[in-house]
């Protein structure tokens, strides 16, 4: 009576870089598998791929051979291992002043999960928005996105919250018709900032942290302090 004998690996399968994959052989009562490459078994049914053993020799997909015995008979079929590069996760830091809102972008992948939710509208998709920020310092932020072929990567991605710089101005000022007064502005940390004054009737230069005022009325002048992305106002 002939005996017949069928090796299977199962169907060829596809893994994420940094992952791992279990070969399965069935058919027979002996096994073996090659090339060695990769495999934490050449002679057990059961055997684990590593895919970073794989990419060691620049390979993005391999083809084993099993060979399945059983008495006198033997039969040989193939399964191919594919690796899949994870995806590259663009995200960058952002800068904002302390009170205001941050956006957050991802690119990449083809769905994404922010992480952990503290001041997120939402914790999915590729642009969220922050509430806004009412204490200066670094918030960080994980983003992890997932491809088409499931696999997933991660960044990380900051925010800064800049503090709004304290400025101190001149006191309100009482002066005669057809007088000047001189208005200064400056920072009370010593930080370098930049100034411009609203309105502008009555100045002889609407920038400086040195003004001469003239009014011909009663005027409320109010000083703008600036640094990089940084802005704070008060109003004589």
């Amino acid at each position: 009576m002939a005996e017949f004998l069928t090796a299977s690996a199962g169907p060829d399968i596809s893994i994420c870089s940094g992952k791992s994959a279990i070969l399965t052989a069935t058919g027979g009562s002996d096994y073996i598998w090659s090339p060695s490459t990769g495999l934490s078994c050449t002679s057990c049914p059961l055997s684990i791929v590593n895919s970073d053993s794989l990419i060691t020799y620049n390979l993005s997909l391999i083809t084993f051979s099993l060979t399945a015995n059983s008495g006198f008979c033997t039969d040989d079929t193939t399964i191919t291992v594919f690796v899949n590069p994870l995806p590259t996760i663009t995200s960058s830091d952002v800068s904002i002043c302390q009170g205001s809102m941050a956006i957050l972008t991802a690119s990449g992948a083809s769905s994404y999960i922010w992480s952990p939710s503290t001041y997120l509208s939402s914790t999915t998709g590729s642009v969220v928005t922050s509430l806004p920020f009412t204490l200066s310092g670094v918030q960080g932020y994980s983003v992890t996105g997932t491809d088409v072929n499931n696999c997933t990567n991660t960044v990380l991605v900051n925010i800064y919250v800049n503090a709004l710089p304290t400025i101190a101005v001149s006191s309100d000022i009482t002066i005669c018709n057809g007088s000047g007064t001189t208005l200064t502005a400056s920072s009370t940390g010593g930080v370098a900032l930049t100034y411009s004054w609203i309105p502008i009737e009555g100045l002889n230069n609407k920038t400086g942290s040195i003004v001469i005022a003239s009014p011909t009325m009663q005027t409320y002048y109010q000083v703008n302090a600036r640094m990089p992305i940084i802005a704070h106002q008060q109003r004589l």
